[in-house]
């Protein structure tokens, strides 16, 4: 690329796209995002899931025309709408292609009042313990709280009481208590479709917004499996048989400080990582830039070979760093309010146990080292949205012909199906940006290519190294993986990471303060603060009814 041709600086590529962005805007040649306007699909869906079985037919209808329109929006949203936030527009087409997904499974490949149920908790006893002495009536207090656990009167699945249940419960094994301290007793059961309006509706609100359902029964197979005592509890059909548990906030603190930690890391990481962006054009969408210093120095080919490996490298963990960061802020949020007693006790989910937010991704070494590209997309790579991208293949292989019933036509179904699924995904996010991007050939292919890819490995290591004259060791397998991921994701990575680059998904600002900009080591005219501008606008159209708020 001619340099004469680069913005003259990060801050001045800013101020030009706005400003073209504002052009185009005001010229009609797209609309803005408007709140409530393009965000009726979420209501459409809560809405038709609200509304109970009475008939079978009547529930297929309305579900059917339900989805219809959650199509029509989303088709409108993605063709006619446009924003400089959300990744320059990425997040546009991205949620809406997510929640399409999303809604289909929900509303055609299952049925959830009768295949969904989540985890939840009652509170069967609540103990202020006031003496430093176990109370001595162990089985009658014992006996009470079984009873209350049994009570009829309780509502919304949660029965109260003020006593001794808890120091009954623990009188074997505990010699002294602490003082004036309540401590809850509690059981886990599964929750189906509710029957009361209000449990219902945040039950639906709970699982349109669970992508991994941890606490759900379609809970993703990668999660860590569940502690014993909580499948021994929902299998049980009578309080008698359940072994009630009392709530333990250390452990709740230190998931809280583990997830906190997991923060702080990935904000210092992203502030380094955007500055070093900032200070190579290539991440400014200028694809063809030159090696960036001081690789510009090492000669042509080396250059090109390092610049390549750098430039994947810095993708590669700016996809990481910031998909581990974003979930841990709910993650914070909800394990501070669960050590509110009050919050925690009118929440019908165990918002406090730490099982509750297993990690986004798995173990890399081991994933890929043992199992190669397949390891790195179904055991390491977030798992965020497999419910949706599986739904389609797991409704359709039980209908297909029974002689097609086989493991691998199961396997090359699921696979291409959940691979292209991700590939439309992220192609609606590229399309709708505010760039000249190449969804289809860049950011589509890139993950369709995955499939063949992981399959091919998968049938390799099945009937090529049982017919070779030596059993290859470990550290040759290992070797053997290591280099198959490397080389498929060097090859085909520059798809997708070329078409992020140009569509500015790196122009996006993803933290409000940089200690490093503020010492002087960012791009020209910038400071601590980051987030300039406005978020939200007041728009008002042409027409009466086109007045909203903007999503700037």
């Amino acid at each position: 690329m001619d340099p004469e041709l680069l913005p003259v600086s990060y801050r001045a590529l800013l101020n030009d796209r706005e400003a073209r962005f504002e052009r185009e805007l005001a010229s009609g040649h797209f609309m803005p995002l408007l709140f409530p306007h393009n965000f009726a699909p979420p209501f459409i869906l809560i809405v038709a899931l609200l509304i109970p079985h009475r008939h079978s037919s009547v529930s297929k209808l309305v579900r059917c025309v339900s989805y219809i329109c959650i199509l029509y929006w989303t088709y409108w949203n993605t063709s006619n709408c446009r924003t400089l936030g959300l990744g320059n527009g990425y997040g546009v087409g991205l949620v809406s292609f997510w929640f399409a997904a999303w809604s289909a499974s929900l509303l055609l490949f299952n049925d959830v009042q009768r295949d969904f149920k989540r985890i939840e908790r009652s509170i069967v006893a609540l103990d202020r313990k006031e003496t430093q002495n176990p109370p001595t009536d162990s089985r009658s207090e014992t006996a009470k709280s079984t009873a209350l656990a049994n009570d009829d009167s309780s509502t919304n699945g949660y029965r109260w009481r003020q006593g001794s249940a808890i120091s009954s419960l623990k009188a074997s094994s505990m010699s002294t208590v602490e003082t004036d301290v309540v401590q809850e007793t509690y059981l886990f059961r599964w929750q189906g479709y509710p029957e009361t309006r209000g449990h219902r509706l945040t039950w639906i609100l709970d699982l349109i917004s669970s992508f991994r359902g941890p606490w759900w029964n379609f809970r993703s197979s990668t999660l860590p499996p569940l502690p014993d005592s909580i499948p021994a509890q929902v299998k049980s059909t009578t309080s008698k048989e359940a072994k009630w548990q009392t709530v333990d906030l250390n452990s709740t603190k230190a998931a809280f400080w583990f997830i906190f930690r997991t923060f702080a890391i990935c904000y210092i990481v992203l502030d380094i990582l955007k500055v070093t962006v900032m200070r190579d054009p290539y991440f400014w969408g200028m694809i063809s830039a030159p090696p960036p210093k001081p690789l510009d120095a090492l000669g042509p080919l080396r250059s090109i070979l390092l610049t390549h490996i750098y430039r994947l490298s810095i993708f590669i963990l700016a996809l990481f760093t910031g998909l581990t960061f974003i979930p841990a802020i709910p993650s914070l949020i909800y394990l501070s309010l669960s050590l509110i007693p009050g919050f925690r006790r009118w929440i019908s989910i165990p918002m406090e146990a730490p099982w509750q937010y297993p990690r986004l991704f798995g173990p890399f070494f081991s994933s890929i080292m043992d199992h190669g590209l397949p390891g790195a997309w179904s055991k390491w790579w977030h798992q965020l949205f497999r419910p949706s991208f599986t739904a389609p293949s797991a409704w359709l292989f039980p209908r297909l012909p029974t002689s097609w019933q086989k493991p691998p036509v199961k396997l090359l179904l699921f696979s291409f199906t959940a691979f292209t699924l991700s590939g439309m995904y992220h192609a609606f996010g590229s399309y709708t940006q505010f760039a000249d991007t190449k969804p289809f050939y860049g950011t589509f292919m890139f993950f369709f290519l995955q499939a063949p890819g992981a399959i091919l490995q998968s049938l390799l290591a099945k009937l090529l190294v049982p017919r070779l004259p030596f059993r290859p060791p470990r550290w040759l397998r290992r070797l053997t993986n290591i280099l198959v991921f490397v080389i498929w994701v060097g090859v085909t990575g520059p798809l997708l990471a070329d078409d992020f680059a140009k569509g500015g998904v790196w122009l996006f600002e993803p933290i409000p303060i940089s200690p490093l900009r503020g010492l002087g080591f960012g791009a020209q005219g910038e400071g601590w603060w980051c987030w300039h501008g406005k978020w939200v606008t007041v728009w008002r159209g042409e027409e009466w009814w086109n007045v909203g708020l903007r999503i700037v």
